[in-house]
């Protein structure tokens, strides 16, 4: 392996599918086939479909901390199974995972395979549709952001000033 392509691919992410004399085919983690031309280094195109037609889909949603996590990753791996045998891609597994421990949630990923690229918006909105319906019913809550505001003690006291009748 050169070490043009070494620093591709540390920069990319992506493992080496096929080496030729041109054109070189990377796979990124994400499931996404890049194309380089070996005289053109920099030009790359995304080929979604150059192996297959499938396309991976991902709706995240964040729930809040207090919640049961092991009922939100079983709730969720329901519906990716549920939404998957809709779009059913043979040999392409539906994942749940733990995307993040954000700021205001603890934020889930689920990935779904599809075989028509073209009917993504569909596709993608019976996916959250289905994680919203089966959280609320759960009686999972889903975390929306939060933000503690502190003031220091002089400006509490300008605050409070503002308030009073005095300063009408």
């Amino acid at each position: 392996m050169n070490a043009l392509f070494q620093s591709a691919r540390d920069t990319l992410g992506t493992e080496l599918f096929r080496l030729g004399d041109s054109p070189v085919t990377l796979a990124t983690v994400l499931g996404i086939l890049t194309v380089l031309v070996v005289t053109v280094w920099l030009s790359r195109l995304k080929n979604f479909t150059l192996r297959d037609s499938s396309y991976r889909i991902r709706a995240s949603v964040g729930v809040s901390y207090g919640s049961d996590m092991a009922m939100v990753k079983s709730t969720l791996q329901a519906v990716s199974e549920e939404i998957s045998a809709r779009w059913a891609v043979p040999g392409h597994e539906p994942q749940v995972i733990l995307a993040e421990v954000g700021t205001s949630a603890v934020v889930w990923e689920v990935a779904i395979w599809m075989s028509d690229p073209w009917r993504f918006t569909p596709a993608l909105s019976d996916l959250h549709e289905a994680v919203s319906f089966a959280l609320k019913r759960a009686g999972i809550v889903v975390a929306f952001p939060q933000v503690d505001v502190h003031l220091d003690a002089p400006v509490v006291a300008a605050v409070e000033r503002l308030g009073s009748p005095e300063a009408a």
